[in-house]
């Protein structure tokens, strides 16, 4: 099932649980489930730097403990990724929404 098949079930069940007031579309809609959609770009960007940077961190100092490594390296992403949303993505999504393209007026001073 590639090639888009999957788009349509998926499809449906975005609009199912979108349109009724159930317990999964409560659990959909706790804030912190609403946070994590907000900086998933950022999640999405980062992930390679901090989890790169951790584990040359740890390979480092010499110190073997992936599961630290993971957990520490998912805090690191979870820390940047909301510092980026709130001081990049949300003001320049602010400055975009309130831009107003005024093309250039011709003058007629030019055109003599």
């Amino acid at each position: 099932m590639h090639n888009g098949l999957l788009a349509i079930p998926f499809g449906l069940m975005i609009y199912w649980i979108a349109s009724n007031d159930g317990k999964l579309t409560q659990l959909f809609r706790h804030r912190w489930l609403i946070h994590l959609g907000e900086i998933s770009f950022a999640v999405y960007l980062l992930q390679t730097p901090i989890f790169l940077a951790t584990k040359k961190i740890f390979s480092t100092l010499e110190i073997e403990a992936p599961y630290f490594m993971f957990f520490l390296g998912f805090t690191l992403l979870l820390i940047s990724s909301h510092v980026t949303y709130l001081f990049i993505e949300k003001p320049l999504r602010l400055k975009i929404k309130n831009f107003k393209y005024n093309p250039p007026t011709k003058n007629k001073k030019d055109n003599a």
